[in-house]
């Protein structure tokens, strides 16, 4: 399976280079030597939806401890019609160079950013919406959605991103961010890691929509990121929830489900979650409260992620063969 390989290669570079560790200083450079040859200069227009505009959507992401999970991510979410996936990689030994630069070789716009450091997701976001989108002639973004590596977005009535926004957000409307709750997915009753996908390993979540709210920022709206929660936009420019509700704050209480949720894998099994509140978190260099995330097997079935990267993806079908039931 290509995505297995893909993620392999990956950490056989890590696990091969334990000099890593006096090279990173040689990986950011080399980065940063071929910003230009590998992140603007060749990239190549894609066929990813647009808007009436011509425009397209791009997805921002601040990456710590994602090598395992980030190539399905990556699958899932450009299959929604995102165009670009900006990674800031806040891993100390920048481990997401390789994976990188194996997706731009399978024509995936990705562009990886080193951004080392404790709590930098407000600066990574500022930087990706007020500088890195706007870099070459080729990228023409109007929206950008910031989610992190353990969120899914769940369309439940459009085929794509840009149908969503279009809707909920159409030019003129003065609406300048969409808020989309949270569907907190548990354990499912795994106690380890599996190298499965995430979607497919954990299918059961709440009954209800968490209140916390992720979202997608119209660029010409856009001021400061307060938060990865809370956006400063324009005077005037408002943001709204799937409905076209009028919201504000990282809240929305009782939010709607039945038009776009992000599907969050707080915890994934009960070892990756005592893995996960060991860490400080990304956005501010916190240790995450272990009595927020407790983790719970989850309680509503739900496979509507799996079954879309599925459809979407056809390689992943291969982790439906009852033999991948045993492990």
């Amino acid at each position: 399976v290509e995505t297995a390989t893909v993620r392999a290669s990956s950490l056989n570079n890590n696990d091969n280079n334990n000099d890593n560790n006096k090279n990173n200083k040689n990986i950011d450079d080399n980065y940063n030597n071929n910003d230009k040859n590998n992140n603007n200069t060749k990239r190549k227009a894609t066929n990813a939806p647009r808007f009436k505009d011509g425009t397209t959507a791009a997805l921002c992401m601040i990456a710590k401890g994602e090598d395992l999970y980030i190539d399905e991510w990556a699958d899932y979410h450009f299959s929604l019609g995102f165009e670009t996936i900006y990674v800031y990689d806040n891993s100390e030994n920048t481990s997401l160079f390789y994976w990188a630069a194996e997706r731009r070789k399978r024509g995936d716009d990705v562009e990886l950013v080193p951004y080392k450091g404790i709590g930098k997701a407000r600066e990574a976001y500022d930087d990706c919406m007020l500088i890195r989108s706007r870099q070459s002639s080729l990228r023409n973004h109007s929206w950008v959605a910031f989610f992190d590596g353990d969120e899914f977005l769940a369309l439940k009535k459009h085929k794509n991103i840009v149908d969503l926004v279009e809707e909920l957000a159409p030019e003129g409307s003065g609406v300048g961010e969409v808020g989309i709750n949270w569907l907190v997915f548990g354990t499912s009753g795994r106690d380890m890691y599996q190298p499965l996908p995430v979607t497919k390993r954990f299918q059961h979540r709440d009954k209800e929509v968490n209140q916390h709210t992720k979202s997608i920022v119209r660029t010409a709206s856009y001021v400061q990121t307060w938060s990865p929660h809370i956006f400063i936009l324009k005077d005037a420019v408002v943001k709204v929830d799937t409905t076209g509700k009028n919201i504000s704050g990282p809240f929305n209480i009782n939010g709607p489900m039945d038009v776009a949720v992000l599907h969050h894998y707080a915890c994934k099994s009960q070892a990756e979650y005592a893995e996960k509140i060991a860490r400080p978190r990304a956005d501010n260099g916190m240790f995450r409260d272990q009595v927020a995330l407790i983790p719970l097997a989850g309680e509503v079935l739900d496979t509507s992620a799996w079954d879309f990267l599925k459809k979407a993806v056809p390689k992943y079908s291969i982790y439906d063969d009852p033999v991948f039931d045993t492990w």
